[in-house]
């Protein structure tokens, strides 16, 4: 089975990735920039359309490139192809079931004992064993205690499961998976 790395960033994050904020010369951020949504052109806008001294704008990507990024991440959406157990080919999820917390996909952390981790957010994993009680200690996202995730056929660490502390109503929780140890089928 090949490992193909996906990148689970949404096109419009991104396109957004490949932009920076003006900033002064003083290094502030000017309060009235806003960015215009990809399917517009990413630039940034400023009152009356003047730079102020010290910006420099940036060339947008050109419209094609938009739009295939835009339709590659509509059909991330609805592909239903399963994501693997990259050591054991065990099904785990699907790309259907990418969720964003604070913001995004995707994230790095680092835990207490400086190990990193790149976790996408799943709102559904099956073939997970759960590990241990659910603890808020360290947690890397406030509002969420986690438990250890180990593949069931062959435990392998997976993630972790987050789920609400407090419980809250309507809130299923999700999967914090390691994108390195998860493979799409040749």
């Amino acid at each position: 089975m090949a490992d193909r790395r996906l990148d689970p960033r949404p096109a419009w994050k991104r396109l957004l990735g490949q932009c920076r904020l003006p900033r002064d010369p003083a290094g502030v951020s000017p309060p009235l920039s806003a960015p215009v949504a990809p399917a517009f052109r990413s630039i940034w806008l400023w009152p009356a359309g003047i730079f102020p001294p010290g910006i420099v704008a940036f060339d947008a990507l050109a419209d094609r490139e938009v739009e295939d990024l835009l339709d590659e991440e509509k059909a991330a959406q609805k592909d239903p192809s399963p994501l693997l157990c990259a050591a054991c080919g065990l099904g785990i999820t699907s790309r259907r079931e990418r969720v964003d917390m604070n913001g995004a996909h995707a994230h790095t952390f680092t835990n207490p004992h400086g190990l990193t981790f790149e976790i996408g957010c799943f709102g559904f994993a099956e073939n997970c064993r759960l590990e241990g009680e659910a603890t808020t200690a360290w947690t890397w996202f406030s509002g969420y205690a986690w438990r250890v995730c180990v593949c069931t056929g062959c435990s392998t660490h997976l993630g972790w499961a987050f789920e609400a502390a407090p419980p809250r109503a309507g809130d299923r929780g999700f999967y914090g998976l390691i994108l390195d140890r998860l493979t799409s089928p040749d």
